[in-house]
């Protein structure tokens, strides 16, 4: 996840949004601030998705301190991964890296409106 400019605006008030409906939750050390490893500067943040209002990751979660355009792994994404994703509000299915070796290999990249608009068959009426 890459915070936008947008988003990382958010990140410091999304407390404010909190909402009593079904929501993912992911374990308590499976997000990370990849971007910052330096844990001597931790904030409390809630963590949400971009696709839904409802998709509250983590609330109250310790991370190491969050700037724009930093990337947060989410260990255990869901539909939020490639497998269970979909273009729901023709959003891009996202690009999946493989880390390995401690070493980041892209193996698919994020799809593009070209991608989806790909199948679609023109109807002449």
């Amino acid at each position: 996840m890459v915070l936008s400019p947008s988003y990382a605006a958010a990140v410091e008030t999304v407390a404010a949004t909190a909402t009593t409906t079904t929501r993912s939750r992911v374990d308590r050390d499976s997000i990370r601030n990849v971007s910052n490893t330096d844990d001597s500067v931790q904030h409390t943040y809630n963590v949400v998705g971009y696709i839904c209002e409802t998709d509250t990751f983590a609330e109250e979660r310790d991370l190491n301190l969050v700037n724009e355009g930093d990337v947060l792994a989410l260990l255990n994404g869901g539909a939020y991964g490639y497998m269970m994703a979909s273009n729901y509000n023709s959003r891009f299915r996202p690009a999946e890296v493989l880390v390995l070796d401690g070493k980041a290999h892209l193996i698919r990249r994020q799809e593009t409106m070209d991608d989806i608009l790909a199948t679609q068959v023109e109807v002449t009426v």
